[in-house]
Order: structure tokens, then sequence, then C-alpha cells
């Protein structure tokens, strides 16, 4: 019986032990492979084919980020309001152009006050106009020089009561203006704003006009602008210095003799009452001396006066009118090259200083408002001070009939300096 119990506490103390033995087995197993799971997966990290997608995705990770902070940020700034910032009219006054033979392309690339809604043109598909810079040409200084003696044709033909400038010049009362200092003042670009036109239009005075070929509503400004008393031209497009644009129809100097005319005739149906033309822009077809001879040829042949706008000194216009014995006058002095109404207004007190020395003088300005302001102030005080504001046609007559009742035989002669007698 004890045999038996032995035995059996035998098997027991086996079997426990067994069972023991098989736990430690399994134990130090699951060890094992835990260890051997890691050991795969150090491996797998270390291997360059997963450490490249992981890199990739860090990558993409971080661009998206990046995406996302730049679109809040632009978000945050479109949602801000737009401002005006005018750095043109701080450049000028921290260096001003000085008064006299400043290029009218200068003065056009000043106006900062032109808005898109001025420049709607009907023949232009709505492009705006450019206007040419010419920020990096020194200033001219100012000097106040007679007019220089000049050797000219007088062409009876052209001074003749038929020729076209003489059927629309304004009448003036020649006797009351006789021995009287008189200023012609021209506004370029009209046209381009209908506004603005009809408050220069309604303007006191003999002023003069000059449309743009591709403004709008030519014919009825024109004509209303002539029915107030004054005068009217065409500002004809010409080629610029650099690679601004003049406007739609253009005259070039690359283009042929046969060209050319044709344009200067096409500008002449833009509208009809005109009795001259003047340059808008032109500092390059101004100075080639081929094309404005081919244009002045064309002009003269149409019965009408040149007043050369002179945005270059150098310009061939005066010079070339004269040889061909066209009725012809120049700019003296620009009233706004710089948009100020004070400034226009000393502009137009040294107009009055160049009328009261020398009998005459041509200033050109243009439909700012400032500049229309500054005319409303200036205009009513010429009587006082014994100056006669006359349209440009006068100034031309004045000067031409002079000359041909002294030259008879319609030979060359010189034309004198007026610096003595306030007179040509």
């Amino acid at each position: 019986m004890k045999k038996i119990k032995i035995n059996n506490r035998s098997k027991f103390l086996k079997k426990t032990a067994s069972n023991i033995v098989i736990k430690k087995l399994k134990k130090d197993r699951k060890v094992l492979f835990k260890q051997n799971d890691a050991d795969n997966k150090i491996l797998e990290l270390n291997n360059p084919s997963y450490l490249k997608v992981i890199a990739i995705a860090l990558l993409v990770i971080i661009v998206l980020l990046f995406i996302f902070k730049t679109s809040q940020k632009d978000e945050m700034v479109y949602n801000k309001p737009a401002k005006f910032i005018d750095f043109t009219n701080k450049f000028y006054e921290e260096k001003p152009v000085v008064k006299d033979e400043v290029i009218e392309e200068e003065i056009e690339i000043i106006r900062t006050k032109i808005t898109e809604k001025d420049l709607h043109y009907n023949t232009y598909n709505n492009d705006k106009l450019l206007f040419e810079d010419f920020e990096d040409t020194e200033p001219v200084v100012e000097k106040d020089i007679p007019p220089e003696p000049k050797k000219i044709i007088v062409d009876k033909k052209s001074m003749d009561k038929d020729a076209l400038w003489r059927k629309y010049q304004v009448k003036v009362n020649k006797k009351r203006l006789k021995n009287k200092p008189v200023i012609a003042i021209i506004i370029d670009d009209v046209g381009l704003n209908k506004e603005k036109a009809l408050k220069l239009i309604n303007l006191k005075g003999h002023l003069t006009m000059s449309f743009l070929p591709y403004g709008n509503n030519l014919d009825d400004l024109s004509k209303l602008a002539r029915k107030k008393g004054h005068e009217v031209m065409l500002h004809a497009p010409m080629e610029p210095k650099g690679k601004h644009n003049p406007g739609p129809n253009a005259l070039y100097t690359s283009m042929s003799d046969e060209e050319i005319r044709q344009t200067a005739f096409k500008m002449f149906d833009a509208f009809k009452g005109f009795v001259g033309v003047n340059n808008h822009m032109g500092s390059k077809f101004t100075t080639d001396e081929r094309s404005m001879r081919v244009f002045l040829k064309a002009l003269k042949e149409k019965g009408l006066l040149f007043v050369d706008s002179k945005t270059l000194q150098k310009s061939y216009g005066d010079k070339v009118a004269d040889e061909l014995g066209i009725p012809n006058a120049s700019r003296d002095v620009f009233i706004d090259h710089i948009i100020d109404e004070e400034k226009a207004l000393k502009q137009l007190k040294h107009l009055e200083n160049k009328a009261l020395k020398y009998g005459y003088t041509v200033g050109i300005g243009h439909p700012h408002k400032v500049t229309i302001s500054a005319l409303e102030k200036w205009i009513p005080t010429l009587k006082e001070k014994g100056i006669e504001l006359v349209p440009i046609s006068y100034v031309v007559e004045h000067n031409y009939m002079e000359l041909v009742s002294k030259n008879k035989d319609n030979n060359r002669i010189s034309l004198k300096s007026n610096e003595k007698n306030g007179k040509n």
C-alpha cells in the first residue's frame, strides 16, 4: 500500500516537474520569438528602401504644411483693403523738374490722376494708352532766351484767305489787340474724357483745344468748342523714343513716304473744323528730318498750320515748316509738367512775363483737374494786367502777315528777334 502511494507521489512529482519544464521552455520560446521579432524590425528599419519611403513621406508632409500656411497668408493679404500709393508725386517733389524745355513724354507719364475710366476709346480696343517715360532724363534748366533770328520762306498761298486754317480760325478784334501782349494756350489730349472736355469748353477766353484723332465724340465736342469761342487743333500721335505706344494709327519713322502721307490724311479726316496740327509725343519722329518733311508737305497740301510741341528741343518741326513756307509756331512753356495747381499758376505767371517781354508766347497744358482749376482762377486776372488770351492762329497770322507785307518779292527773308519791340 505504501509502495503504491510512493509510486503515485513519484509520478505526480515527475508530472509536476515535467509541467514546470514545459512551461519554462514555452516561456523561453516566447522570449526568443519576441527577440527575433525585434531583431527583424531593426533589420527592416536599416533597409535603404524602407528609409527612402519614410523620407519621401516626411517631405510630402512638409510641402503640404508649407502650402497650407502660404494659402492662409495670401488670404489674409487679399482680404486687406487696397491702397493707392503715389510714388510719382513724391519723386517729383524731391527732384522737381525745372520749368521750361521739359519733354512732353515726361509730363504725360506723371499723370497719376488719370484713371482707366478716362481712357475709353472708340477705336483703341479699350487698351490703355501708354505714355513715354523719360525718368532718367536730366531736367533742362530754363533759360529765358529771346527767339533766335531765323530764315523762312513766306508762302502767300498758305496765308491766303482760302487756306483751310483761315476758314476755321476764330475771329478776334485785331484793332483791340494791336500792340497788346498776347498769350496762346493749347490744351492737348482733349477728347479722351468728355467731362473734362466740357469743363475746358466752358472756360472763358480763347483757348486752343487739340483733340486726339482716336478720342470720343470728336465732331460734337469740336463744334461745341468752336461755338464757345475756342480754336480747335488735331493732336497727331507720333513715334516716341523707347517702346511706348502713342496710340493707334500713329506716325512712325519706319514708314515709307507714301505710308506717312496716307496715315497723315487719315488723321486729317478724323473730324472737321481744326486749324492745324501739333504733335503728340513724337520725340523720335520729330527729330527725323525725312519723316517730318513728308508729313509737313501733306499738311501743307491740306492748308493747315503747324505747332511744334517741342517734346525735344532737337525737333525739325519748326525748321522744316519754315523752309516749306508753312505758317507755324512753337511751344514756349509747359504749364503742368508737375501736376500741382500752385505750380501750374506759377507757370502761367511765367507765360505772362514772356508775353510782356516779347509781345507773345505759347503755352501747352493738359486736361488735368488742377490745370482746369488754375485756368479758372487765372483767366479773369488777365484784363487788369493788360494781357490778352488769343487763339493760336492769331499768333501765327500776326507774325506771318507782317512778314508778307515786308516781303513783296516772296524771297527768303530774315525773321528778326522780337526782343526790342515785342513783335516778330
